[in-house]
């Protein structure tokens, strides 16, 4: 039996990313930025701070930090208002919550985009701790920082330790740090290679997974 499930939050119980396609189009477009497929795909698990360094290193981007967050910002209301559950995450995380096993978020958004998604679906008490990278000023995905916060704050051995990623750096971050992890690569954006990972799920539904925690 584990003694910590993690999740990634964009991605993995919600399907926010598709609305992040949708409107990181003109986010890129407000930047300056002009290729957008590319941007997409380099910033795919990034938190905000990781997201300033790059655009402004390898798309030479002068704006200033604040200025290029602020359109993120903005969007992040419509995004997390509108997006919903991904397919099996209520079930999932209500059967985990059963069996009495720590449920934790860890997240390259801020703390205040993951608190507009726990509260529009009323998933407070469902959580028993919210890691942010941006929010802690850890460094982001795929640097294991996070992990390893939370596996000392929980006080578990990498080995008693589940995380669920679907983002290549998501995937890197949760490996590097010596957990089990199982990816769920969503076949829409999901680029990399996820061979290594201890189960690849098609979905949070996938009966495998509750087999592997040993819920099944």
């Amino acid at each position: 039996m584990f003694k910590a499930v993690i999740f990634d939050l964009d991605g993995v119980l919600i399907d926010s990313e598709i609305y992040w396609a949708e409107v990181e189009e003109k986010i890129w477009r407000q930047l300056g930025i002009t290729d957008i497929k590319q941007a997409q795909h380099d910033v795919l698990g990034l938190n905000l701070d990781d997201t300033v360094k790059l655009l402004r290193q390898k798309y030479r981007c002068a704006l200033s930090a604040d200025e290029i967050k602020a359109p993120f910002h903005e969007y992040a209301r419509y995004v997390y208002g509108t997006c919903q559950l991904m397919p099996g995450a209520l079930a999932l995380l209500q059967r985990i919550k059963t069996g009495s096993i720590p449920l934790a978020i860890a997240s390259s958004s801020p703390n205040s985009w993951i608190d507009m998604f726990l509260a529009r679906f009323k998933l407070e008490k469902m959580f028993d701790f919210v890691f942010s990278t941006e929010s802690m000023n850890l460094p982001g995905k795929p640097d294991p920082a996070i992990y390893l916060a939370i596996r000392k704050q929980l006080a578990v051995l990498p080995e008693a330790t589940v995380i669920f990623e679907d983002s290549q750096n998501g995937f890197l971050a949760a490996k590097r740090s010596g957990a089990r992890v199982i990816a769920v690569p969503d076949p829409r954006w999901s680029y990399g290679d996820f061979s290594a990972a201890d189960l690849v799920a098609d979905s949070l539904a996938d009966q495998r997974i509750l087999q592997f925690i040993g819920l099944l």
